[in-house]
């Protein structure tokens, strides 16, 4: 059910006049709510054309001039939803309100940003500040930034020496096989780190791993150094260029005078940059990279928290990765038997070990995160005890990112086992993700592996939510009969959500596409900055249109707040100003109105992985009978209320936010009317409890 529905059930005759405003369809519940339903919906909507639309000086033909001619008094929520969407569509329709735009999005109830990857929300001033306070070395190639710490910048410089004394090479060699045997080593080229584990895996009885790795180590042409106590042996090209980059790496403080640095960790130099937008994108996160594997999760978290701030957001769903140990070589070496025979449960079994690691060392982690320090935090009223309690402005929650650009399927699954492993162990955790270029080598083809992979583990960890990057390509990029494969062959994975789908208009069934992702109720998570930044798909090339007129649930969402330098704020304000005015190239039930801009906000938290039951009977967002009062005014909880809110994280989020847009609608569009004078064609005045609509106003 829409969100109008169930505040008008309080009074037939409201429910009866407002029916007579708006009745044709309420474009993402087309199909999905019966016609009282939908009347109903309308309750909350002005959005008409402009020709159409409610005017004081139109003579009494209109709904609304009809009520006021008979003085009647609403005594529902609906009549302020209809103010509310009345000022919605005179900022963007008339050019004199433009500037207050931005200001009235900032107060807009956005609910979550569920689509956000930690590293990229950091903003470049940010990442400056840390390198030179943490006092970090740095060098550029490629119009790439690679840090390293002072302590690191002098170990360098030892192991650059290392690598260039043939006398030391040869006390490496000497050592090798005790660095291998305790299992402290490692090989700077994931593809090389591969063979060396079958190598070993497959020699002979009785052979001698030093001699193997000495055999390997002469054919690839590796060098060898001593790092924090464990042996890397990495490629000559590489070990030529750690000599040569870091004898003129340079402190951090020199960054503040380089005005190429913040264009090269955002999106803001793509426009004027050689390079497409797609490759400046990985570009500027591998330099983000480079300095975030540096800075503590607790920094980034708080950073991310930190850009809330005056944007009226009440959760966040961060996708964060942790480090994983080497794999088990009993693992790697049985991968392709057990799994080409759905042996799922013995590889899980030869992966125990591995995963119970990772998961105490993630949640280990994430306990040094606890404990508020920011002082910005503290003063907005976070519990100084928990950052993650479900008290606190800001409701923060965890999503493990998996590569999709790992070299092997064996690294695909094992990552995918240790991320929904650490799901169902640990509470601030929440999903599973599914990102990189879909475009690259192994993700291009072994694509519909990779699903099985995904599905394969879902069957096991039932509980298990996951979203996918799927569709954020263009054929600029790729060859188009990708673009009809991967939002489609998503769905394989049993998916809950998927991100970005740009490229689901080269379906070649995309109808029957759209109604299968509707029953499945999948929602798209939108990120408009981020696909106009990278692919350079806006306007009318992107498919919120088809979202908006087939009743797809979708949220807004940022992607990567800090590179693409874009708040959840401005991309509901761009949303709106690109899709939501009267306009004669955008028919009615394409535009983006107040209606569902409202359930977009709704739908992130209704959609989120927050755990617990929902105040909704449906993704349409009917209110079930336990909660169908809370927009009213006045309501208070009842104690059954109350008990159901204590039992459900997401329920508790979900009435929050109702009760925001009850203010909003109810006392801030009121003042923000007055404030700003905005000429409206109705105003309300509230006798007793009871809104009373006047011609006039502003």
């Amino acid at each position: 059910m829409s969100i109008g529905s169930s505040v008008c059930n309080g009074s037939v005759g409201s429910r009866d006049n407002c029916s007579r405003v708006d009745n044709r369809r309420v474009g993402s519940d087309e199909g999905s709510e019966t016609a009282n339903q939908k009347i109903a919906d309308n309750c909350g909507r002005v959005d008409n054309s402009p020709s159409q639309r409610i005017r004081s000086d139109e003579g009494n033909e209109t709904a609304i001039q009809k009520i006021v001619d008979r003085s009647q008094v609403i005594t529902t929520s609906a009549v302020c939803t209809k103010q509310a969407s009345e000022l919605y569509n005179t900022l963007l329709d008339r050019v004199e309100y433009s500037s207050y735009i931005s200001t009235y999005f900032k107060n807009f109830p956005k609910g979550g940003d569920i689509h956000s990857h930690v590293d990229g929300g950091i903003y470049s001033n940010h990442l400056l500040n840390f390198a030179i306070e943490n006092k970090l070395y740095f060098y550029q190639k490629s119009g790439i930034y690679y840090f390293i710490t002072e302590e690191e910048y002098d170990a360098t410089s030892k192991i650059v020496q290392t690598i260039e004394s043939e006398d030391k090479q040869k006390k490496i060699h000497e050592s090798i096989s005790g660095y291998v045997k305790e299992d402290r080593y490692r090989i700077e080229d994931s593809n090389l780190s591969t063979k060396l584990h079958k190598a070993l895996n497959s020699r002979e009885q009785g052979q001698d791993i030093k001699d193997i790795i000495l055999e390997f180590v002469k054919n690839h042409n590796l060098k060898g150094y001593i790092d924090s106590g464990n042996l890397v042996l990495t490629p000559m090209s590489k070990s030529h260029e750690l000599c040569e980059n870091w004898r003129h790496a340079e402190t951090a403080k020199s960054l503040a005078k380089d005005s190429n640095f913040g264009e090269c960790v955002s999106m803001k130099g793509a426009s004027h940059n050689s390079k497409n937008g797609d490759n400046h994108f990985f570009s500027a996160f591998y330099s983000l990279e480079n300095i975030c594997r540096h800075m503590p999760l607790k920094r980034k978290l708080e950073l991310l928290l930190e850009n809330t701030d005056n944007q009226n957001i009440d959760y966040l769903e961060i996708a964060i990765w942790f480090e994983r140990k080497p794999l088990p070589s009993v693992y790697l070496e049985q991968f392709d038997e057990l799994f080409n025979a759905g042996k799922i449960d013995q590889l899980l079994h030869l992966l125990n070990n591995w995963v119970d690691d990772y998961v105490c060392t993630a949640r280990k982690k994430i306990e040094e995160c606890k404990k508020v320090t920011d002082s910005k935090l503290i003063k907005r009223g976070f519990n100084t005890e928990n950052i993650f309690s479900i008290d606190n402005p800001v409701v923060t929650r965890f999503i493990i990112d998996n590569d999709r650009t790992l070299p092997s399927l064996a690294e695909i699954f094992a990552s995918f086992a240790a991320s929904m492993a650490l799901e169902e162990r640990e509470e601030v955790v929440v999903g599973s993700g599914f990102a990189g270029k879909e475009h690259e080598y192994n993700a291009l083809n072994f694509f519909d592996q990779h699903m099985e992979i995904i599905k394969s583990l879902k069957d096991r960890y039932v509980n298990a939510n996951v979203t996918l990057h799927a569709g954020e390509f263009n054929d600029y990029i790729s060859y188009p009969t990708l673009a009809s494969r991967n939002v489609r062959g998503s769905l394989v994975a049993q998916p809950n959500r998927l991100g970005h789908c740009v490229a689901i208009s080269e379906d070649n069934k995309l109808m029957e596409l759209i109604e299968t992702i509707k029953k499945k109720e999948i929602a798209i998570e939108v990120c408009l900055s981020s696909n106009e930044n990278v692919l350079g798909i806006t306007n009318g090339n992107h498919p919120i249109i088809l979202f908006i007129r087939n009743g797809v649930p979708f949220v807004f969402c940022t992607d990567d707040e800090g590179v693409n330098r874009s708040s959840l704020s401005k991309e509901f304000a761009k949303a709106a100003i690109r899709y939501g005015k009267h306009d004669s190239h955008l028919s009615e039930d394409s535009r983006l109105t107040y209606h569902l801009m409202k359930k977009s906000s709704l739908q992130s938290i209704r959609k989120s992985f927050l755990s617990g039951e929902s105040i909704y009977k449906s993704s349409f967002l009917q209110l079930c009978d336990l909660f169908n009062n809370v927009r009213e005014k006045g309501h208070k909880l009842s104690k059954e209320q109350e008990e159901f809110l204590e039992c459900s994280d997401k329920a508790k989020m979900e009435y929050r936010l109702e009760r925001k847009f009850v203010h909003f609608e109810q006392t801030y569009t009121q003042e923000f009317i007055e404030k700003h004078k905005i000429s409206m064609t109705f105003s309300l005045t509230e006798i007793s409890g009871k809104f009373e609509i006047r011609p006039g106003g502003g």
